[in-house]
């Protein structure tokens, strides 16, 4: 009965949605866009894949020049939609622009055309010459091997799209989400040669773009990755109103996990549904291997799943209760969070002096996830100034030149660091502030001092909370 139920709602769902609403393609201009940004190790990308690309192009030193020139290139512009809360990702990047227009181009000269505006002219016409040399390195190294195994996959995964119509509206009345019948998915597939090993998968607007295993056959747990990337964009397009209203719900829940259960919310949710529930949904059966490789992630999913099956079972929208208890749950779960400079650092206030904000987020990534990051920068403008005085979330401060000067007016602001002295040494300090944000105020004169403090934080892994300096 159930089952005849289920197809019966895929019926009427698929009448109203139309056949397109879940459109599969491969768009060759994205995987060659995917390329250059796995090759120079940008943010969402594979390790496996990366390494596959430096193993074969390791005698290629044009290539490497290519991924040289690549690096220097600033894809990420951002904008701001104030009316939505601070703490939902209210910052918008022209990466998105960018990578929405590739997944809908057929081939790069189209790519081209449909991006000119969004980057000065300079970067505009150097980004597109090096993708047009990479073209011939990638034909030879990916797509002439593995392009008919991409359309295989992607045949295979086709045969979801009117159930997961189904999901979808169950999902997006989860959410609550603003989103419509009127606006498709696009199921971007890129090769990753190979049967096992790490993937990985980016929402930009309606574009879901999903690493595959060339090799790879659990086309169910495929599928889950794919509903986890659009619950992402569900999330996201929750009403403003409906977003302040769950910021609220964390705001004023008194346990001091609730900052840290709303940092790995969104991330949890997705994977609880697309990567759990979908997957049961379809097969029949709880997938037994991992969800998401990240312990927190993993844990959370896991320890809300059998909130967020009753919630659907119930047909409910996420409110207060679905909140609270989340927050409860992640407590029982990691009662040592609030120490863990890996939960820290996970979303956090980024100041610094550096102009170039990459070479504090590159070694940052090396070691730890960062999935939410707001920038200010020089340490003392008025504006970083007046967020590190009233601004509430985690603070990591790198101060890395002028360090007496900057140390001392941080004092003014932190009286828990009346005793600390520049010695001109690397210092790591950490603490909670008044308003129970956690600091992290790292002092350094060189890159591989930062670096070496940083590789110290992920292996020490928590901070000792009965002292301020670390090391």
């Amino acid at each position: 009965m159930k089952k005849i139920t289920i197809l019966l709602f895929i019926l009427m769902s698929t009448s109203t949605f139309g056949q397109d609403f879940f459109v599969y393609k491969i768009s060759k201009p994205y995987c060659i866009f995917n390329f250059m940004e796995t090759a120079t190790n940008g943010n969402g990308t594979s390790s496996y894949f990366k390494k596959y690309i430096e193993d074969k192009t390791q005698n290629n030193p044009n290539f490497k020049n290519l991924c040289e020139e690549y690096k220097k290139i600033n894809l990420s512009y951002s904008y701001n939609r104030s009316e939505f809360p601070d703490e939902r990702r209210p910052n918008r990047s022209t990466y998105d622009l960018i990578s929405i227009n590739a997944v809908n181009s057929k081939n790069l000269i189209e790519f081209k055309e449909s991006t000119i505006g969004i980057l000065p002219i300079v970067e505009y016409q150097k980004l597109f010459k090096i993708l047009s040399d990479a073209e011939k390195i990638y034909d030879e190294i990916i797509w002439n091997d593995y392009e008919k195994k991409l359309i295989n996959q992607k045949n295979n995964l086709i045969k979801f799209k009117k159930l997961n119509v189904e999901i979808f509206n169950r999902f997006n009345k989860f959410y609550n989400s603003t989103w419509t019948n009127e606006i498709p998915f696009q199921i971007a597939l890129y090769p990753i040669p190979g049967k096992k090993g790490s993937t990985t998968a980016t929402p930009h607007g309606n574009s879901l773009c999903i690493g595959v295993l060339t090799d790879e056959t659990d086309y169910t747990g495929r599928n889950g990755v794919i509903l986890h990337e659009m619950c992402h964009v569900l999330y996201d397009e929750q009403s403003k109103e409906f977003q302040k209203q769950l910021v609220s719900y964390f705001a004023e829940n008194k346990s001091e996990y609730s900052k840290f259960a709303s940092a790995y919310f969104d991330e949890a949710l997705a994977t609880a549904l697309g990567n759990g529930w979908a997957y049961n949904n379809i097969n029949g059966k709880i997938d037994e291997k991992e969800w998401y490789s990240d312990t927190y992630i993993e844990g959370f999913a896991r320890g809300i799943y059998p909130l967020v099956e009753n919630y659907l079972n119930e047909s409910k929208q996420i409110d207060k209760v679905f909140i609270d208890k989340s927050i409860e749950i992640f407590g029982l779960k990691f009662p040592n969070a609030n120490a863990d400079y890996s939960i820290l650092l996970n979303k956090l206030y980024l100041y610094y002096d550096n102009e170039d904000e990459n070479e504090i987020t590159i070694p940052l990534r090396k070691y730890f996830r960062l999935s939410n990051v707001n920038s200010s920068s020089p340490i003392l403008h008025p504006y970083s100034i007046e967020f590190l005085n009233e601004g509430m979330g985690n603070q990591l401060v790198i101060i890395n030149e002028n360090q007496k000067n900057t140390l001392d007016k941080l004092k003014e602001i932190y009286p828990e660091l009346s005793k600390i002295n520049f010695e001109n040494k690397p210092l790591n300090l950490s603490f909670f502030d008044k308003k129970g944000n956690a600091v992290i105020i790292l002092i350094v004169n060189n890159k591989l001092e930062f670096e070496n403090l940083i590789e110290q934080m992920n292996k020490e892994k928590y901070f000792d909370k009965t002292k301020i300096t670390q090391n």
